[in-house]
């Protein structure tokens, strides 16, 4: 998994960014690029995602850690993907139930969809997030090394950390590969 990376913003496009990390210019994925412009041309630590799928590997950039939580809670719901939980980003709190305003409409999510994600994360609520967040990153992580595609172990490391909330690695390992680990 990548954590962070280390190097200058170069140019903004919409909806990336290109980021030279150690003569690489990588293009990063991003919810606003616009919020990225303070910082073109210096030198900067931003928090990544690398996701990967049989089509396609795609870096995801973020401005703190805790975006790239949020992200990650977002992502590991099930039936939300990388690109879905990017675009939620900036509705975070709304979904969350803070600030007590409405969801606001976000292109290729519904209003069933929106009512899901936010039941997903009340359910969570009693849980640390950022414990959460890492448990589940490390399972998907151990299954993808077990040959198990990146939306089955998103989705297996979801319903077991749901089922098992606080479980250890190895226990919540064990859920997500059992047959009926449904």
């Amino acid at each position: 998994m990548v954590e962070y990376l280390r190097g200058r913003v170069t140019r903004l496009g919409d909806g990336h960014i290109v980021f030279d990390a150690g003569g690489l210019g990588l293009r990063l994925r991003v919810h606003d690029s616009g919020r990225f412009r303070r910082l073109t041309g210096r030198t900067v630590v931003l928090p990544a995602w690398l996701d990967f799928s049989p089509r396609r590997i795609e870096l995801y950039g973020f401005l703190d850690e805790e975006e790239r939580k949020r992200f990650a809670t977002l992502a590991g719901i099930p039936g939300i993907g990388p690109a879905t939980a990017l675009k939620l980003i900036p509705a975070w709190d709304a979904l969350a139930g803070r600030k007590g305003g409405a969801v606001p409409d976000i292109q290729g999510v519904g209003p069933a969809k929106r009512s899901r994600i936010a039941k997903w994360l009340a359910r969570r609520g009693g849980m640390k997030p950022a414990d959460a967040v890492r448990g589940e990153a490390e399972v998907v992580g151990a299954l993808r090394a077990l040959g198990m595609g990146a939306a089955e172990a998103r989705l297996r490391a979801a319903r077991a950390v749901a089922r098992s909330p606080g479980g250890s690695i190895e226990a919540l390992i064990r859920i997500a590969t059992a047959k009926a680990g449904r």
